[in-house]
């Protein structure tokens, strides 16, 4: 069984600045066991925050993502029946 610190990918620890002590306790122990994380907080919002401040989560997670894997790719051109062959 893997333990904790043998996790070596990158995570994103989130929490809400409107998030109870209890809550911010819980995230700040993953850190500790965690050593590949990154930690964030969203203002204006508490436990739900990819509902509360939802612009600034999309923001952290997509961050996350590009720092480890590249921006995202280009969206697929519409299919064009006129330029099909």
């Amino acid at each position: 069984m893997a333990t904790s610190r043998s996790i070596n990918r990158p995570d994103l620890l989130v929490a809400g600045a409107n998030s109870s002590a209890l809550f911010h306790a819980v995230v700040d122990r993953l850190a500790e066991l965690l050593p590949n994380s990154s930690r964030t907080t969203i203002e204006q919002a508490s436990h739900c925050m990819h509902a509360g401040n939802s612009t600034a989560y999309k923001r952290a997670v997509l961050t996350l993502h590009e720092q480890n894997t590249g921006p995202p790719p280009e969206p697929a051109r519409p299919f064009n029946h006129n330029n099909a062959r």
